[in-house]
């Protein structure tokens, strides 16, 4: 019983935190004021920045690789025409 207790507390809390972020406070809400303060946070642009450099870090990576590949079957056809006396 005291689970279901605990459930509805949680159900309250959530209720009243919800409906207090939709507060308006100078034509703005609480939510929009919070969310615009994490968006911009140097910690937020930090992480943006660190995700960024890795996902590029990753496109090079598989560029590389790639053309490493391509570059591999390229001069393995090569060998196999001359192989083959053409």
């Amino acid at each position: 019983m005291s689970e279901v207790i605990y459930v509805c507390k949680c159900l309250v809390v959530t209720i009243l935190i919800v409906l207090l972020s939709q507060v308006k406070i100078g034509g703005i809400t609480v939510e929009d004021r919070v969310d615009d303060g994490l968006r911009n946070s140097k910690v937020a642009v930090w992480v943006q920045s660190a995700a960024a450099g890795g996902a590029l870090a990753i496109t090079n990576a598989a560029r590389l690789v790639k053309e490493s590949i391509a570059g591999d079957f390229r001069d393995e056809r090569t060998t196999r025409a001359e192989r083959a006396g053409r």
